[in-house]
């Protein structure tokens, strides 16, 4: 597990990218950069929801998507 970094979503999924990770799990902390993707007013090719668990929603990162 990492810690997602308060940073734009590019400067995310470029860690993500990095580091091999495949998935972004975000709750009701969220960091601030990301609230517009957690509260649905915004989204990103580079992401797919898988689910949503009451507050929690669970991102597959696309790896041909990121950046």
């Amino acid at each position: 597990a990492y810690s997602i970094p308060n940073e734009p979503i590019k400067t995310v999924l470029n860690a993500a990218a990095r580091y091999h990770i495949t998935h972004l799990v975000l709750d009701e902390n969220h960091p601030l950069p990301l609230a517009d993707l957690y509260r649905g007013v915004a989204t990103n090719p580079a992401l797919e929801l898988i689910i949503t668990l009451e507050t929690i929603q669970v991102y597959r990162i696309l790896p041909e998507n990121q950046e």
